[in-house]
C-alpha cells in the first residue's frame, strides 16, 4: 500500500470512528484485521488533527490581534484629540483585549492610603470637617 492509499484509509478510519463505528466495524470496512491497528490509526489521526487545530487557532489569534491593533492605531490619535467616537472605539477594543487575555477577571484590591482617615474622607478622624459636604460624608461613613 502506498502513502496516498494509506492516507485515504486513515482518513476513512477517522471518519468512521467519529461517526461512532466500533473498531471491529472500522477494521472490516478498511480491511484491517487487528483492532489494535485501528486504535493506533485513530490515535495518530486525532493527534495530527489536534496539532492542526492548535496551529489554526494560533494563526487565527495572530490575525485577530493584528486587526485589533490596526483598528486601535487608527482611532488612538483622534481619541487623544477629543474625538469621542474614536475614544469609545478604543475603550471597547481595550475591553475586548482585556477579556481575551483574562485581565477583566483580575480583582484589584483597594489599598488604604496612610493619608486617609479611617472613614476614607481624607481627613483625620479627630478634626472637624471644614465644610457641610465633608460633614455629611463623615456622618454617612460613621453610620
Amino acid at each position: 500500500m502506498n502513502a496516498a492509499d494509506r492516507g485515504e484509509r486513515d482518513q476513512k478510519v477517522l471518519q468512521l470512528f467519529l461517526a461512532g463505528a466500533t473498531y471491529r466495524a472500522i477494521g472490516a470496512a478498511v480491511d484491517l484485521r487487528s483492532t489494535q491497528s485501528v486504535h493506533r490509526i485513530v490515535q495518530r489521526e486525532l493527534s495530527s488533527a489536534a496539532r492542526r487545530r492548535a496551529l489554526l487557532t494560533d494563526e487565527a489569534l495572530a490575525v485577530y490581534q493584528e486587526r485589533v491593533e490596526a483598528l486601535f492605531r487608527a482611532h488612538w490619535g483622534p481619541a487623544l484629540r477629543g474625538d469621542h467616537r474614536s475614544a469609545e472605539i478604543c475603550r471597547r477594543l481595550l475591553g475586548q483585549q482585556a477579556s481575551l487575555y483574562g485581565l477583566d477577571d483580575l480583582v484589584v484590591e483597594k489599598s488604604s492610603s496612610p493619608t486617609l482617615g479611617e472613614n476614607g474622607s481624607g481627613l483625620d478622624d479627630d478634626k472637624d470637617p471644614p465644610d457641610e459636604l465633608s460633614r455629611l460624608r463623615a456622618a454617612r461613613a460613621g453610620a
